[in-house]
């Protein structure tokens, strides 16, 4: 080891480099079982750390701070309630971090920026079981970088922001969705979003869920679906140069609110957007869809299928500003049914 440090020393002197030397294939591992624990891992590395931190017990705190330029790797393991746990990692270029947590009112955050250097080729990854649970993942100046929240709680909040990166995937997938958050932020080109709040059996258990997709820039792709839902709602938001494509499906609810908007940088109404697809479908009773579009060259289409009332209606409207554009409603099932196109 005295000569390996050597080694490094003297590389870093040849090259001019001052203070710290960063060594590269670190490993970093933390076991814990018992209550009001505390595990905290920093490396500091050229490339190929890794650092694991595994909990089982209450009041538990895991921290990984990962500053390296390459390929570092970041796990935590949480079995219990009111967990808190974080990777923090920057010049992440193929980083790779999870974290895994089973029990009530945890917390959980990953965090890849680039610092001074890159972040693209990423990997993050939350998985949460149990209730009130909240995780966030962010990703900064990534490209071609994977980003993904798993839950299978009541009252869960899944939120992951993807700033300044092309060719990005996120995905959050909320099983039993009662009472659940999940948006995602997308600034960049070619990106794809995914929300699935659904309950596997098909029994009203993914209520009052809400889902929420922001996308900038051009070519991105999002889709939400909620199944077997009572007031959920689900919308969706995309501007920048155009071609962008939505689709929500909501199944099997009712009280439902779907909202598409797709336009061109100048913001509502806008000219500069083209090529826009957006799609709506809806079973159940007393829904309401809404797809707006400005710019030219766009496809809105609407599908409602359930009953309608006098008093409680399906509602849907498609407004379209520019030229070229094609927009279509289809409503079955009952009565009370409102539909509305505007094309100017």
């Amino acid at each position: 080891m005295f000569r390996k440090n050597l080694m490094y020393a003297a590389i870093a002197a040849a090259l001019g480099v001052s203070g710290t030397v960063w060594a590269g294939g670190n490993n970093a591992t933390v076991t814990q079982v018992g209550y009001s624990n505390n595990g905290a891992i920093t490396q500091s590395s050229v490339n190929n750390a890794n650092a694991s931190i595994d909990q089982n017990g209450d009041n538990l705190t895991a921290d990984i701070h990962q500053h390296t330029l390459g390929n570092p790797v970041g796990t935590i393991s949480q079995t219990g309630s009111g967990h808190s746990a974080a990777i923090d990692q920057d010049n992440t270029f193929g980083a790779t971090a999870t974290i895994t947590q089973a029990g009530y009112n945890n917390h959980a955050g990953i965090s890849q920026v680039p610092g001074a250097g890159y972040a693209d080729s990423s990997t993050a990854s939350i998985t949460q079981t149990g209730n009130s649970s909240h995780g966030t993942i962010r990703q900064e100046g990534s490209h071609s970088s994977t980003a993904g929240i798993e839950q299978s709680t009541a009252n869960g909040t899944a939120t992951i922001n993807q700033i300044n990166g092309d060719s990005n995937t996120a995905g959050i997938h909320q099983d039993n969705a009662f009472y659940t958050v999940a948006q995602i932020d997308q600034t960049g080109n070619s990106n794809v979003a995914n929300i699935d709040q659904s309950s596997p059996t098909g029994n009203p258990y993914s209520d009052n869920s809400h889902a929420y997709i922001s996308q900038s820039s051009a070519g991105n792709t999002a889709t939400i679906n909620q199944w077997s839902a009572y007031t959920s709602d689900a919308s969706i938001y995309q501007s920048g140069g155009g071609s962008h494509s939505a689709y929500v499906q909501q199944g099997e609810g009712s009280y439902l609110n779907a909202s598409v908007n797709q336009f061109g940088g100048g913001g509502e109404g806008d000219e500069g957007a083209s090529g826009e697809m957006a799609t709506i479908y809806q079973s159940g009773e007393y829904n309401y869809a809404w797809v707006s579009q400005g710019g030219s060259g766009n496809v809105a289409n609407i599908n409602q299928s359930g009953l309608g009332t006098a008093e409680s209606h399906n509602i849907a409207t498609v407004t379209q500003s520019g030229s070229g554009n094609h927009g279509t409603i289809n409503q079955s099932g009952g009565a009370g049914n409102n539909a509305s196109i505007w094309q100017n």
